[in-house]
């Protein structure tokens, strides 16, 4: 029910749940779902998944949470990126438990990779990634 409340009233502020007999239930917040600016400014800071060998270009990719709304993170620009489908769905939200897909993480440059083997981040390396924003100022 949490994640349906938070979802239909995202644009009312925060939502309270009452029970008649026993007062509030909960509090839940108001801002899981990116904004049209979030999702162009994400888009062209990527123009593909970050996934390392993904191609799936940034316009059909899903907003990702880096630290997982369920775990508390914000729906800001430093804590999202695209992602495909396939890697939104695969990402180990979950920093505590045993890696199996690996992770993304925002360093400083951009969106990485923390593959589950724990080897050194990596990025996607797709040519076409020079000419996104972050391509084009870090290659400046």
């Amino acid at each position: 029910g949490k994640e349906l409340v938070e979802h239909e009233m995202a644009s009312h502020g925060l939502v309270g749940v009452y029970d008649p007999v026993d007062g509030g239930v909960n509090l839940y917040r108001d801002q899981r779902c990116a904004s049209f600016k979030q999702r162009m400014l994400l888009a062209a800071e990527t123009i593909l998944c970050p996934t390392p060998g993904c191609t799936t270009p940034a316009d059909q990719c899903q907003v990702h949470h880096l630290t997982p709304w369920k775990h508390g993170g914000e729906t800001n620009l430093d804590n999202l990126t695209m992602a495909c489908r396939v890697h939104n769905a695969r990402n180990d939200d979950d920093p505590d438990t045993p890696p199996r897909h690996g992770r993304l993480a925002r360093e400083p440059g951009g969106v990485v990779h923390h593959p589950p083997d724990g080897g050194p981040p990596r990025t996607n390396t797709h040519p076409i990634r020079n000419l996104s924003a972050m391509g084009l100022i870090t290659d400046a």
